[in-house]
């Protein structure tokens, strides 16, 4: 997990080399604040329950996994109700699950094998306001995608068998797509942080192209 969160400091960092952080203003953090300003600049990070689909969906049970990322307005900013405001995206997305069936092996016994799912994507996040400190968004965009698969050895330590040694490590890189939606919620008098609640579904192409993931996301953002 280390080295996935290693990617995301550097994706951020590179990403964000573009954006001058002097002109990031918060929200309004209540209702009766509706006059400040939007977010210019934002970032977010959550816990995801994650179900594989497509043909991953019959090899692999649901996981779990998190999101991170950051972005800027793309538009000039509007509070009026149903009125968009775009944001230019970037984020990274990581999950794990275990597959439905583990093989038994005549040398080792049996084995349990796990996917790792890694998503870089960037892309356009609309926003819209409605009464109070809710709105809603929705979002799309494209990226690069990571499938591993990791099969390891469970038999009882022996000179000859260490027990868990790797059987088998396969990893897949790709194009990808990425739509999202989901609602935010600000909270009052607390500097423009807000709690939201989405779903996302990332669908791998090319040697990727049968694996979607749909992950159930819940996190704050700023």
């Amino acid at each position: 997990m280390s080295s996935n969160l290693i990617r995301i400091v550097i994706a951020l960092a590179v990403f964000g080399s573009g954006i001058d952080t002097r002109t990031c203003r918060g929200q309004a953090d209540s209702a009766g604040e509706r006059q400040a300003p939007d977010h210019s600049c934002t970032v977010h990070g959550g816990y995801s329950f994650v179900m594989p689909a497509g043909q991953d969906g019959g090899n692999f049970k649901n996981g779990m996994g998190f999101e991170a990322g950051g972005g800027f307005g793309w538009t000039a900013w509007t509070r009026q109700p149903h009125q968009p405001n775009t944001f230019l995206m970037f984020d990274y997305g990581y999950s794990h699950a275990e597959a439905k069936t583990n093989p038994v092996t005549p040398t080792t016994g049996t084995a349990t094998t796990h996917g790792s799912f890694g998503m870089l994507s960037t892309g356009l996040l609309v926003r819209f306001y409605e009464p109070h400190s809710l709105n809603f968004y929705l979002g799309g965009g494209f990226g690069w995608f990571r499938r591993n698969i990791h099969e390891q050895a469970n038999g009882t330590p022996t000179l000859t068998n260490l027990g868990a040694a790797t059987l088998y490590n396969s990893t897949t890189s790709s194009g990808a797509l990425d739509v999202r939606g989901g609602v935010n919620y600000g909270l009052k008098h607390a500097g423009g942080l807000m709690v939201f609640a989405g779903v996302d579904a990332y669908k791998g192409l090319a040697i990727n192209h049968n694996t979607i993931l749909v992950p159930i996301t819940a996190g704050v953002r700023w």
